[in-house]
């Protein structure tokens, strides 16, 4: 996947949910439903593109740590969350979580390195 399709997923990611969540009805959850499958879709991509960058005895200790460090992060919005509802409504919070991801989705094109393509590699090798 191009890094412009990572920027254009994480767009519509922040889109969606920012929406869904200041839609104040039962119909926002389309939207943040799709926005979350989407988010999903990008996570899921990342990390093959992360285990496919890697090589050598590094591999397993590099992906363990990305993880670590994705639930580390997980546990702060969850503290923020926490801490944001003494001052602001759930559906504020949601969207003010779109924030970062529209942030990361102006970066993503600079700074994420090109697919590795291990089929063509592996062939070279050989």
């Amino acid at each position: 996947m191009p890094a412009a399709t990572f920027a254009i997923g994480l767009g519509v990611t922040a889109v969606l949910i920012a929406w869904g969540s200041l839609s104040r009805s039962a119909w926002g959850f389309i939207p943040i439903a799709v926005g979350y499958g989407v988010m999903q879709l990008v996570i899921v991509v990342s990390e093959a593109r992360l285990q496919d960058s890697i090589t050598g005895p590094a591999r397993a200790t590099i992906t363990s740590v990305s993880g670590f460090f994705s639930e580390v992060f997980a546990i702060a919005v969850f503290a923020g969350f926490a801490l944001g509802s003494l001052w602001f409504s759930m559906a504020i919070l949601v969207a003010a979580l779109t924030v970062p991801v529209l942030l990361t989705a102006f970066v993503v094109p600079l700074a994420l390195p090109a697919p590795v393509n291990s089929v063509s590699a592996e062939a070279t090798e050989t």
